[in-house]
């Protein structure tokens, strides 16, 4: 029998530009230009810069340069600083098969380690598509009870998401990547309590880490069980109450993650859960012309998935305000959008925001989204109600936000986020509009020293 990390080994290790189908490709390209901007964004904040002193204190200085910073690191911190910055504002992309973050993760791990090993833009390129499919495949194996047997996904699939892209770069054959691969699924971890905590982007920047780790100690010769999965003291059974599904990796090299089901970006820098019901709001808002004199309630009808990862109905924090729906509405009633500059104390302790929290009211509803074929394509649906002063009452239905695989986000926004994000890390405009369109076409560039040296 061959072994899912064996499995997963042998498809990451071989896989090369030329066997990925374009859109593929396409699609790879968009998530490097989502994930670089919020990682940009991430790096000036607290978190970001702490994570910048802890990682310099532990590690030194190194040939992987950190963007809009003075630090240079060995590959491993830099990693960290990159996946903790990257998930900061929980503005990157999301996967449902397994409701997992993968760019912020395996980007980082790719990121740094194509500094160390003087990658170009191709290889880099592939060495993220090795690891974002083999993290989305693994999470097909698990299934969705991880997250709700209280794990975060992206902590414990993650890791082996980041070491099988950073095998990639460093051109492991087989063998090495699958040990790479069994050495990250020993230090999986993550619990989901860490939701609206400071330290939840933290662990992001671990995953990258650690699976930065585990293959460069694979390519030292360190081997672990290759039935780091299957076996009675594995991974399913302490992690996932021994659920494994590995007939999920029959197509894999077939299916391309990246497209089907494909990949979820953010319009707002919060939770995915809550992305659908604030862009039903702002809709009811544009079209009816109200502003939030005129609102008395909003009431949000939410499935099972939102309603367990929207937890902090009164946040009173900027991490808990990135996981509370009344927030997010708060937002989008008063300032006619939720963007990066509302996530700060004073906005979260202003008055009148305070006041619309009670307002918003969340249910969830299992009739909403009824049927598999629903919940397979609409996880995170909502119906908004928006009941106004006057008493008249105005209702949406919103499946899937924009930036799903069902709606995908035009070029054009997905630029304005990415320039959005540039700009609030202080890169001037010259540099974000060079940066942008190297990103664009990462696989035309020479050498990844030139996205690094720039900003």
């Amino acid at each position: 029998m061959i072994l899912i990390a064996q499995r997963l080994a042998t498809f990451a290790s071989n896989i090369t530009l030329e066997q990925v189908p374009q859109d593929v490709a396409e699609v790879a390209r968009r998530c490097i230009v989502d994930v670089f901007g919020v990682t940009l964004a991430g790096l000036d904040t607290e978190t970001g810069l702490s994570a910048q002193r802890v990682a310099t204190a532990a590690y030194g200085s190194g040939p992987c340069r950190i963007p809009v910073s003075a630090c240079a690191l060995p590959v491993a911190g830099a990693a960290q600083i990159l996946g903790t910055a990257a998930h900061v504002w929980d503005y990157d992309d999301t996967f449902h098969e397994g409701i997992v973050h993968g760019s912020a993760v395996v980007w980082s791990a790719v990121a740094a380690m194509s500094q160390l090993c003087g990658l170009n833009g191709r290889q880099a390129l592939e060495a993220y598509i090795a690891g974002v499919e083999t993290e989305y495949a693994l999470g097909g194996v698990v299934t969705n009870k991880l997250y709700y047997r209280g794990w975060w996904p992206t902590g414990v699939l993650g890791v082996v998401g980041a070491a099988a892209g950073a095998a990639r770069a460093l051109s492991l054959n087989a063998t090495a990547t699958t040990n790479a691969i069994a050495i990250a699924a020993a230090q999986a971890i993550g619990p989901r309590r860490l939701q609206g905590w400071p330290s939840k982007p933290w662990l992001c920047g671990r995953a990258a880490e650690t699976g930065v780790l585990a293959a460069l100690y694979a390519r030292e010769g360190l081997t672990a069980p290759l039935d780091a999965f299957e076996h009675p003291f594995g991974f399913a059974a302490l992690h996932n109450d021994g659920l494994l599904k590995p007939d999920a990796l029959d197509d894999l090299g077939s299916r391309w993650r990246l497209v089907s089901p494909g990949v979820s970006l953010k319009l707002y820098p919060a939770c995915s859960s809550m992305q659908a019901a604030t862009e039903a709001t702002l809709e009811i808002m544009r079209e009816q012309k109200l502003d939030a004199a005129d609102v008395a309630a909003v009431r949000c009808e939410v499935t099972e998935l939102v309603d367990v990862s929207l937890v902090y109905n009164d946040p009173n924090s900027v991490a808990e305000a990135q996981f509370s729906m009344p927030f997010a509405i708060a937002c989008a009633l008063k300032f006619g959008g939720f963007e990066l500059q509302h996530l700060n104390i004073s906005i979260l302790r202003d008055p009148t925001v305070r006041a619309m929290l009670p307002k918003v009211h969340m249910v969830r509803s299992s009739g909403i989204l009824a049927g598999q074929a629903a919940e397979r394509d609409y996880p995170e649906g909502a119906v908004v109600t928006l009941t106004t002063t006057a008493g008249r009452s105005y209702e949406r239905m919103n499946g899937i936000a924009t930036g799903m695989p069902g709606k995908p986000m035009p070029d054009a926004q997905l630029d304005r986020k990415f320039l959005d994000c540039a700009a609030y890390s202080g890169i001037t405009a010259p540099e974000t509009g060079r940066l942008l369109e190297w990103l664009r076409t990462i696989d035309s560039l020479r050498s990844m020293a030139t996205v690094f040296g720039t900003v």
